[in-house]
Order: structure tokens, then sequence, then C-alpha cells
């Protein structure tokens, strides 16, 4: 259990433009839940987006929770 811990604790944080993945969908308190949330970058703050409506939250113990992350698509070459 705490090997599983540290390796959680130890992995690389989202970048902005990452989806970031759940296992579980979280119900936060006006009773919205989701699974999905996109990492964005405003100056050099970081924050979380719930992919459905756009709004910012906080999710507790991030770093400690399991979750996967999707890379954000790469752009298109211009040729």
């Amino acid at each position: 259990r705490g090997r599983r811990s540290l390796a959680r604790t130890k992995r690389h944080k989202p970048a902005p433009g990452d989806t970031l993945v759940l296992p579980e969908a979280l119900t936060f308190t006006e009773g919205q839940a989701e699974r999905s949330f996109r990492v964005v970058q405003a100056g050099k703050k970081v924050s979380l987006r719930r992919a459905s409506d756009g709004v910012g939250v906080r999710i507790s113990s991030l770093m400690t929770r399991a979750w996967t992350i999707v890379p954000a698509p790469l752009a298109p070459h211009a040729t």
C-alpha cells in the first residue's frame, strides 16, 4: 500500500492542455458529477476545469488519487 501511494505522488504532473481522467466520477457541492478535467494555465497558475462545462474546480489530494492523462492533441504542421 505504501509503495503504491509513493508511486502516485512521484508521478509527473499534468501539463496544460492535457485531460486528466479519474476512474470514478467526483460529485461536487452543486451536485455535478465529473470524471474528466482539462488542465489549463493562466500566467504561472495551473488549474483544472470540468470538461463538460469548463467550470474551474479544485480536487483535494490530487497527486495521491488514481488518474490517467490523455495528452493534448498536437497541432498540425503547416506545409
